[in-house]
């Protein structure tokens, strides 16, 4: 484990309770709790703006079409699709599956009449809606972790594949894995620091803390940030550390 590794799992941990505070819980909420078919298909547009996903859906197309009413049923039909799976965690074969089923339904559900098969890859949306579904053993697939994991894991690319996606996070993790419990317990003694108040809500984060999901949630964090400095544009440390001289240099106060 690198110096770099450690420093980023310890973010991940400590901004991850404050995410978790401030909106994943509530948007989990949104779609865990809630009974209103129309108000959960709702929960899941909200999710996929949070999330950046909707960028991979045509909205725009499909308003000229039939307007918000129309979209809105069509997320109706994300909720519905999404509340029908069940995913056994032991089985990783059968939801990787039903991951890769998930993903070609989204493509159905939002097809555009001129064009009913060319969508993109939504292995991301799916990952994520199930996720906030309350299926928690689902490995959320992005394109910056794709690219920290491409870069970590030597045993081929995950682009585009959930199994190895899936496949390549249980190994990058269980090399980290104490890394990323000494993170969280970290975390948790700095907690006053973050922006939970005192009370319940501290308390219910602190709980929080202990579950497997959030553990898994640290580390998707911790890949994510990994993967941004992958992105097209972005500096090295060492450009970094001279940008940075130079500005604080400038700076007259």
């Amino acid at each position: 484990m690198t110096t770099s590794e450690e420093h980023i799992l310890r973010h991940s941990a400590f901004s991850y309770l404050s995410q978790w505070h401030q909106t994943d819980s509530a948007l989990m909420a949104a779609i865990v709790l809630e009974s209103n078919s129309e108000k959960r298909g709702d929960a899941f547009r909200k999710l996929a703006i949070k999330y950046q996903v909707i960028r991979t859906f045509p909205i725009k197309k499909l308003r000229d079409f039939e307007g918000d009413v129309g979209l809105a049923k069509r997320w109706r039909k994300v909720a519905a699709s999404a509340r029908k799976i069940r995913i056994n965690p032991a089985d990783t074969e059968a939801t990787a599956a039903k991951v890769q089923a998930f993903a070609s339904r989204l493509g159905d559900i939002f097809a555009t009449k001129d064009d009913l098969k060319d969508y993109p890859n939504l292995i991301s949306a799916a990952t994520k809606f199930l996720w906030f579904a309350g299926h928690t053993s689902i490995k959320i697939y992005d394109s910056r972790a794709v690219a920290a994991l491409n870069e970590l894991h030597k045993s081929g690319l995950v682009n585009g594949n959930y199994a190895a996606y899936a496949k390549a996070w249980d190994a990058e993790f269980k090399t980290r894995e104490p890394m990323v419990a000494a993170a969280i317990a970290g975390s948790v003694d700095h907690i006053d620091w973050s922006v939970l108040p005192d009370g319940p809500a501290k308390a219910l984060a602190l709980r929080a803390s202990k579950k497997v999901w959030f553990r898994d949630r640290v580390f998707d964090k911790f890949l994510w940030t990994y993967g941004a400095k992958k992105e097209k544009g972005a500096i090295s440390s060492s450009e970094k550390v001279a940008q940075l001289k130079e500005l604080i240099a400038r700076l007259a106060r």
